[in-house]
C-alpha cells in the first residue's frame, strides 16, 4: 500500500514537472515568436517610417499561420493576445477573426483551462461591440461553464463574465435577469472581498441602471448614490469614474421624472469638466452631448441645440469630420433643430450623419439604426409619408435583430411605424400598432414607466384618426392621469393630451367637460416653451369651447392671442391639425362678430386641412363643415 501511494506521488511529481516544463518551453515560444515579429517593424526595417499599432498588429498576424503550424497551442495563446490587443484599440472584426480562431484550436486540441475561459469571455465582449448579441451570449456561457469548472462559482473570471453577460441580457431587455444575476455577484464579491471594493461598488452601479428600466427609480436612485460616494471619497470629485457615475446618476433622475434635477446634475458635471480638463476634452463633448439629447426629449430645444453645437464642436475638432460619435451629435441635433421648425436644415444634418456611418461600413450597427430612427421622424415632419416609412421599417429591422422584437429598446421604432400609420397611412393599422404596442409595454415594463402615457397618447390619436373619439376621449384622460401622476417633468406631454381630449368632447357635443382642459393647456402652452403647433391645438380647444359657452368675446381674446394665419404651408401632420382646429374656431367667431366673407375662407381652410388629414366623411371634418350651415350648426353654438 505504501510502495503504491509513494509510486503514486512519483508520478504526480514528474507529471507536474514535465506539464511546468511544457508550459515554460510555451511561453518561451510565444515571446520569441513576438520578439521576431516585433523585430520586423522596427523603424530601421520601416526604412524610417513610423509604424502604427495596427501596423504591428497585422505583421505580426500575417505571419501565425507560417510560423507556428507546428506549434498550435501556442498559436491559440499569440492569437489571444493579439485578439486582445486588436480590441483594446477598437479593431473589432480583426479582434473578433484572432479570437475566433485561438477558440477553435482550443476546441480542436481539446483544452479547456482559465486560458480558453479568458478567450471566449474576450470573444463575448468583442461579440458585444459588433451587436452580434446571440453569438456573444453563446461565447459567455461557454466561457463561464469552463471558469466555473476551473475556478468555482466565486473565481474572478466567473465574476466577470456574469457582468459582462449581463450587458447582452441588458441589451435584449431581460432586466429582471441581470438583476438577479448582478445581486448574486455583488452578494458573492461583499462576503469575499468587503464592502469597501471596488468591483462591489461598480456592481451596484451596474444594478442601479438596471433597476431604472425596471421603474426602480427610488432604489436605482440609492444604489447609485452609495456608489458614487464612495468613487468621490476614493477617487475624488475629478475621476474620470466618478463623473461617469454622476452622468448615470443624472440620467435615472430624468427617467424617474425628475427632469430639473437631472438638468442640474448634468450641468454640474458639465461645469466640473470644463475646470479638470478644459474645454475641449471628448468626457465634456459626452456630457453635452447626453444633456442636449435629454433637453431635446422634454422640449427644451433652444438650449438643446445649444448643448449639441458646442460638443458637435469639440468632437469636430478632436476626432475629424468623420466619425461615428459626430454622426450621433449631428443626428441628435438634427431632431433638435426640425422641433423647432426648420426641417430643412435637420434634413442636411441628417443625410450628413448618414454618409458618415456609410462611409465607416457602420450600417449594421445600433447607431446607425438610431440614426435612421431619428431622419423617419424628420421626414415625418417634412410630410414625406412614403420615405419616412421605407426608412424606420430599416431602422426596425435592425434593432429588432440586435435587440429583438420584445426588447424595450426596440420598441421606439414600432412605436415610430404606428405614428406613421396614423398619421398618413391605414388608420386601422395605427389603431392595430398602438394597441399592440401598448400591450407589450403594459407586459414588460413598470406600470408607472413613463413609456407607458406615451403610448396611451399615441393611441388616443390613432383613435381620432379612425374617428372613433369616445375611445380617444377615454384614452387621452388615461394618459393624462399617468402623466400628472409622473410629476411636472411631463407636463408638456399631459397639456397636449389635455387639448386633443377637450377638441374630441366638443366634437362629440361635451363641451363643458372639455373647457377646464382646454383652459389648463392653453394657459401653460403660453407661459412655457413648446412646439407652435402644441400652442396653437391648445389655443383652437379654448377658443372652440368658449363659442360653445357662446362666450364670443373671450374666443376673441384666446384667437387675436397669436394664431397661426391660414395660408401656413407646413407640411407636418400635427401642426396642420392644429391649423384646421383653429380656422375653424377663428371662422366660427367671425361669423358671430359678422364677417362672413372672412369665415368662409377659414372655413375653406379648414374643410381643405380636414379632408387631407381624415378624408370627407370623417367625424370631426363633418363636424366642422356643419359650422358652415346655421342650421345644423345651432346646437353648436
Amino acid at each position: 500500500m505504501r510502495a503504491n501511494q509513494a509510486i503514486t506521488a512519483r508520478e504526480q511529481a514528474v507529471a507536474e514537472r514535465e506539464k511546468a516544463e511544457t508550459e515554460a518551453a510555451r511561453a518561451n515560444r510565444v515571446v520569441k515568436f513576438l520578439n521576431d515579429m516585433l523585430a520586423k517593424v522596427t523603424p530601421d526595417e520601416a526604412m524610417g517610417e513610423s509604424v502604427t499599432v495596427q501596423e504591428v498588429l497585422d505583421a505580426v498576424a500575417a505571419d501565425i499561420d507560417n510560423e507556428l503550424s507546428d506549434a498550435p497551442e501556442v498559436e491559440a495563446t499569440i492569437r489571444f493576445v493579439i485578439g486582445q490587443t486588436y480590441r483594446a484599440q477598437g479593431l473589432d472584426p480583426q479582434a473578433k477573426a484572432m479570437l475566433t480562431k485561438a477558440s477553435q484550436l482550443h476546441t480542436s486540441l481539446g483544452i479547456r483551462t482559465l486560458e480558453t475561459a479568458q478567450i471566449l469571455k474576450s470573444l463575448g465582449g468583442t461579440l458585444v461591440d459588433l451587436s452580434e448579441f446571440d453569438a456573444a451570449l453563446a461565447a459567455f456561457d461557454a466561457s463561464l461553464a469552463i471558469a466555473e469548472d476551473e475556478q468555482g462559482p466565486n473565481g474572478d473570471i466567473a465574476l466577470g463574465v456574469h457582468t459582462e453577460r449581463g450587458e447582452v441580457l441588458y441589451a435584449r431587455g431581460r432586466f429582471e435577469e441581470v438583476a438577479d444575476t448582478l445581486r448574486r455577484v455583488i452578494e458573492i464579491r461583499v462576503a469575499r472581498d468587503g464592502e469597501d471594493d471596488a468591483e462591489v461598488q461598480m456592481n451596484r452601479a451596474n444594478l442601479a441602471m438596471v433597476l431604472q428600466q425596471l421603474g426602480e427609480y427610488e432604489q436605482a436612485m440609492t444604489l447609485m448614490q452609495g456608489a458614487l460616494d464612495w468613487y468621490t471619497k476614493n477617487n475624488g470629485e475629478a475621476d474620470s469614474i466618478t463623473l461617469a457615475l454622476r452622468e448615470a446618476l443624472a440620467n435615472i433622475a430624468f427617467t424617474g421624472g425628475d427632469h430639473e434635477a437631472s438638468n442640474r446634475i448634468s450641468r454640474e458635471i458639465i461645469e466640473a469638466y470644463r475646470k479638470h480638463f478644459g474645454n475641449e476634452h471628448a468626457a465634456l463633448a459626452n456630457a453635452l452631448y447626453q444633456l442636449g439629447a435629454r433637453l431635446t426629449i422634454s422640449s427644451q430645444y433652444a438650449e438643446a441645440e445649444d448643448r449639441l453645437r458646442e460638443a458637435l464642436a469639440i468632437r469636430e475638432k478632436t476626432l475629424g469630420p468623420e466619425n461615428i460619435e459626430i454622426a450621433q451629435v449631428l443626428s441628435r441635433l438634427a431632431s433638435a433643430v426640425a422641433n423647432q421648425g426648420r426641417v430643412t436644415e435637420a434634413l442636411d444634418m441628417e443625410a450628413r450623419a448618414l454618409r458618415v456611418f456609410e462611409s465607416l461600413g457602420e450600417t449594421e450597427s445600433v447607431p446607425f439604426a438610431w440614426a435612421l430612427h431619428e431622419h423617419a421622424s424628420t421626414l415625418l415632419k417634412s410630410g414625406d409619408c412614403d420615405a419616412a416609412k421605407e426608412i424606420e421599417q430599416r431602422a426596425a429591422e435592425l434593432l429588432e435583430r440586435f435587440f429583438g422584437t420584445d426588447s424595450d429598446r426596440a420598441m421606439p421604432s414600432r412605436h415610430a411605424l404606428a405614428l406613421i400609420e396614423v398619421l398618413c397611412g391605414d388608420t386601422d393599422k395605427g389603431v392595430f400598432l398602438s394597441e399592440k404596442l401598448l400591450a407589450d409595454r403594459r407586459r414588460i415594463l413598470a406600470p408607472d414607466h413613463p413609456d407607458i402615457p406615451i403610448t396611451l397618447l399615441l393611441l388616443g390619436r390613432a383613435y381620432m384618426s379612425a374617428g372613433k373619439l369616445e375611445d380617444a376621449a377615454k384614452t387621452y384622460g388615461e394618459a393624462i392621469e399617468l402623466y400628472a401622476a409622473l410629476g411636472d417633468s411631463y407636463d408638456n406631454e399631459r397639456m397636449y393630451a389635455m387639448a386633443d381630449r377637450s377638441i374630441c368632447l366638443q366634437v362629440l357635443g361635451r363641451s363643458n367637460e372639455g373647457l377646464p382642459l382646454a383652459k389648463e393647456a392653453h394657459t401653460w402652452f403660453a407661459t412655457h416653451d413648446a412646439p407652435e403647433g402644441r400652442k396653437n391645438l391648445a389655443r383652437a380647444a379654448l377658443a372652440g369651447a368658449l363659442l360653445d359657452q357662446s362666450d364670443t368675446h373671450g374666443a376673441g381674446i384666446v384667437l387675436d392671442s397669436g394664431a397661426v394665419a391660414p395660408e401656413a404651408a407646413s407640411l407636418d401632420r400635427e401642426v396642420k391639425k392644429a391649423e384646421a382646429f383653429l380656422c375653424t374656431a377663428k371662422a366660427r367667431w367671425l361669423v358671430n362678430i359678422d364677417k362672413p366673407e372672412e369665415s368662409q375662407a377659414n372655413f375653406s381652410r379648414a374643410e381643405k386641412l380636414l379632408s387631407d388629414l381624415w378624408g370627407d366623411s370623417h367625424p370631426i371634418t363633418l363636424w366642422s363643415k356643419a359650422f358652415i350651415h346655421p342650421a345644423n350648426a345651432s346646437n353648436n353654438e
